[in-house]
């Protein structure tokens, strides 16, 4: 079998940063284009809107025992709602027709945006040209994955990719990550997981997977092998036998 590797996304192929700046301006266009309005007011709300969005993961998040899918569709479902009526426009009556709006919002978002370091294409490239499987996981939703792979043009790397709504389960949990060893035919042990989230590693670290922490400042208090970005991989001698290397070693 061959190796995986198993990326997220922000903070280690793509731009939490520039996608978020990106995302208000190409959301008050869409939504400026469908209901009228200033794409300042639009701005505003979006902001407003994503505020009360953070405020209710954060309250309402992975801790939660309530079905995955059940309180992501709902969240989903009332970001749309306040974010019309907050802009003065009224909302559809039905949960389903908002969440439609939603997912098509959320995809045509993503895939006008290309957020991706400059260097991510080509070290996806080596890497899989090395012999490894690539995957991504992601705690974005599968139409906010699925627009960000045809922006970004990056699909045809990942031999699949996982997000929470398709597995039913929140990022980092146990049971996300093994649906993803079942799904990906994967073993721990030839496995390597990289995040930019030190919380997200420790359940794979447990499973038995090489884990590491993609970290601009690294520092001597995480458990976890440390390298600034994605390009260091290359020669950090943290992935063996790749063809190429570039980029200065601070594992």
């Amino acid at each position: 079998m061959k190796p995986s590797v198993f990326l997220d996304w922000f903070g280690v192929i793509a731009d939490n940063d520039v996608m978020t700046r990106r995302w208000r301006r190409v959301e008050a266009q869409l939504l400026h284009r469908k209901y009228g309005g200033s794409l300042s007011r639009w701005i505003s709300v979006h902001d407003r809107a994503f505020q009360w969005y953070l405020n209710y993961w954060s309250k309402h998040g992975p801790r939660s025992r309530r079905n995955y899918r059940a309180l992501w569709k709902l969240c989903e479902v009332e970001w749309m709602r306040r974010t019309l009526e907050w802009a003065g426009v009224g909302p559809p009556n039905s949960e389903r027709e908002l969440f439609k709006l939603d997912r098509e919002l959320t995809y045509e978002i993503t895939r006008r945006i290309d957020p991706t370091y400059p260097f991510a294409r080509q070290t996806l490239e080596t890497i899989r040209q090395s012999g490894w499987r690539l995957f991504l996981v992601s705690g974005a939703d599968s139409a906010y994955v699925k627009g960000a792979l045809e922006a970004t043009k990056l699909k045809s790397f990942f031999k699949d990719t996982y997000s929470p709504d398709t597995l039913n389960a929140f990022k980092g949990s146990l049971p996300y990550w093994k649906k993803i060893l079942r799904l990906s035919k994967s073993d721990p042990k030839s496995s390597v997981v990289v995040d930019d989230r030190p919380k997200f590693l420790r359940v794979p670290a447990k499973l038995g997977f090489q884990t590491i922490l993609v970290s601009r400042n690294a520092t001597s208090s995480q458990p976890f092998p440390q390298v600034a970005s994605i390009r260091q991989l290359l020669s950090a001698s943290l992935l063996p036998n790749l063809k190429n290397s570039e980029g200065p070693n601070v594992v």
